[in-house]
């Protein structure tokens, strides 16, 4: 395992308190969907010994609307012992969140991704000070554009739209399966939603599979690819009227 991936993200929910026109994880067409710890436990675990990572990071969806994300959080540091583990979210319901995540993220040392839209923009100053109180570390994403990616057909060149891909760095780990982008991991949500068949399941079964068959698996173009435009069109953040060509370029 000599070469380290940038990051691989883990769902702890499917479904989100926010309503995102081209959510890049189909997460407002999802039910609601909250991972067991000890599926968590298994598939983190198993993953870190067969790839090598950089970053963890724990997204959704919303993760802050799984019950237990404290505990999450400590499975997490008790398995990823030297890597840097992140918490994705809009910080809406940081303000109600109970002492036990905050006292969770500190002896962790867990950093909030916090995810800016206009929605949650004046919440800002109070979100600073609530981190500043607990001594939590802070990254801020801006969120307020989002990038159109789905093609309108299946595309030729799928190698080279790898190639250019910057999503391809953002792994998945589902379900016990390993998957290079969101679109690959999540496309299931937008064909059960709408009733469509767009997005390949592409990703490797990290049990069945040995070290080196993984790697050979995220070096390489997938099926998917030939659903994506990689940046596609830059569009402002808009709320989602839940249409079906909301996510074409």
């Amino acid at each position: 395992m000599s070469h380290q991936f940038p990051r691989v993200e883990i769902h702890v929910v499917n479904h989100c308190n926010l309503n995102c026109r081209a959510c890049a994880h189909f997460a407002n067409l999802s039910k609601e969907y909250y991972i067991e710890i000890e599926e968590f436990e298994k598939d983190i675990s198993t993953l870190m010994q067969k790839v090598n990572y950089r970053l963890l990071n724990i997204l959704g969806g919303e993760p802050l609307l799984h019950p237990n994300i404290d505990i999450l959080c400590d499975t997490a540091r008790k398995i990823c012992q030297d890597k840097i583990i992140t918490l994705n979210t809009n910080g809406l319901l940081l303000p109600k969140m109970k002492n036990e995540f905050w006292q969770s993220l500190k002896k962790n040392n867990i950093i909030i991704r916090l995810s800016i839209y206009p929605y949650n923009i004046k919440l800002i100053p109070e979100l600073k000070n609530l981190f500043f109180e607990n001594g939590i570390k802070l990254n801020i994403w801006d969120g307020r554009k989002f990038y159109l990616r789905k093609a309108k057909c299946y595309q030729d060149d799928v190698e080279n739209i790898w190639q250019n891909c910057d999503a391809k760095i953002c792994h998945q780990i589902y379900k016990g399966k390993l998957y290079t982008c969101p679109t690959s991991a999540y496309g299931f949500l937008y064909n059960k939603y709408f009733n469509k068949d767009f997005y390949f399941d592409d990703g490797i079964d990290i049990y069945s599979h040995t070290s080196n068959e993984i790697y050979d698996f995220l070096f390489k173009a997938s099926k998917n690819c030939a659903t994506c435009l990689n940046k596609g069109r830059l569009i402002n953040w808009q709320l989602s009227k839940l249409k079906v060509d909301e996510w074409d370029v």
